[in-house]
């Protein structure tokens, strides 16, 4: 932390052959300043040297201070010239004190925060995608297929599937809310009963918090500039029939909140091709699983791609997506 203004120094210094020595009235405040500030006193055989530095040339001494103790200073040089050091000791605390304030001013805390947040979660290229579709639409072939053609323009890829289980399952503290929501009370395929409202408002908080401590990671996993690729995001919270159908202004609340990726994709195919893919859910529940996607996509300026077509043909639009959106 700086307790004399370095930068006048180095400014006003002059040349002695070979080397540079700072004005004699720089070096007596550096002398006078250092042990008390250090040690709370001034040693005894640096008194005289800056009493006369400090009488020879008063202006250096009181321009080397002025920018940290203000008006302190011209009494720091008086008390220097008339070689009154006790009282000049008796100022320490004074001195510790305008220290921390030309350090700490409120634009100069901020900006100093400020700096060593960039400084740590600055992006170098990484990159945060997110997968969302109907199961049956190809997300877990996507991600796979997109993680081993991401890995050479990345320093690092990383699959997320689910959650980030950050923190524990809420079945270990509440075993019946998960056994309602993995569930559902209905023998119906593809319509589960819904959580009761109650269990809601346990639920989505609780997973919240892992989101919202997995913001950190993310952003240092982006600074090192990786790349992560997620399947059954937070949002899709909202779209599976588990038994969870959740209140729509309390999911909005928290869905705002977590942390958002770069890119969404939407991987679409129709409720039958879903189907005959993967026959868990009838053609209505996939329709509505749809309904929902596609307003989330709108929110999230996301991106759809049709998975019904020929699977590299799909994938090459992907990247040429995935390119063009994260260069922008």
């Amino acid at each position: 932390m700086e307790w004399i203004d370095s930068d006048y120094i180095l400014e006003n210094r002059q040349s002695q052959e070979s080397f540079y020595i700072p004005e004699k009235g720089a070096e007596a405040a550096v002398l006078c300043l250092k042990d008390i500030i250090q040690n709370g006193h001034i040693k005894s055989e640096y008194t005289n040297r800056i009493s006369e530095f400090a009488k020879s040339d008063p202006n250096s001494f009181k321009n080397s201070l002025i920018p940290i103790y203000g008006k302190l200073s011209q009494k720091i040089l008086q008390l220097a010239i008339d070689g009154d050091f006790t009282k000049i000791e008796k100022y320490r605390f004074r001195l510790l004190r305008d220290i921390f304030q030309s350090k700490f001013t409120s634009k100069k805390l901020t900006g100093f925060i400020k700096d060593h947040i960039d400084e740590f979660f600055q992006r170098k290229g990484g990159a945060f995608i997110s997968l969302i579709g109907p199961d049956g639409s190809g997300k877990s072939t996507t991600a796979e297929h997109l993680l081993n053609n991401l890995e050479n323009e990345f320093v690092e890829t990383k699959y997320l599937h689910g959650r980030p289980n950050i923190i524990p399952d809420l079945s270990s503290i509440i075993p019946l809310i998960e056994h309602r929501a993995s569930s559902g009370g209905s023998t119906q395929r593809g319509a589960p009963s819904p959580l009761p409202r109650p269990y809601q408002y346990i639920l989505i908080p609780y997973y919240f918090i892992d989101y919202l401590l997995f913001r950190l990671a993310l952003l240092r996993e982006l600074h090192r500039g990786k790349v992560i690729i997620a399947d059954r995001y937070f949002y899709d919270y909202a779209i599976q029939p588990n038994g969870v159908d959740f209140d729509d202004h309390l999911y909005s609340i928290f869905s705002d909140l977590v942390p958002h990726p770069d890119l969404l994709i939407y991987l679409y195919a129709s409720p039958e091709v879903i189907f005959n893919r993967k026959p868990e859910l009838t053609t209505e529940a996939i329709e509505r699983q749809h309904r929902i996607i596609e307003k989330i996509v709108s929110e999230r300026s996301g991106t759809k791609i049709n998975t019904e077509s020929n699977f590299e043909n799909t994938q090459k639009h992907l990247l040429a997506e995935i390119n063009a959106r994260l260069r922008k």
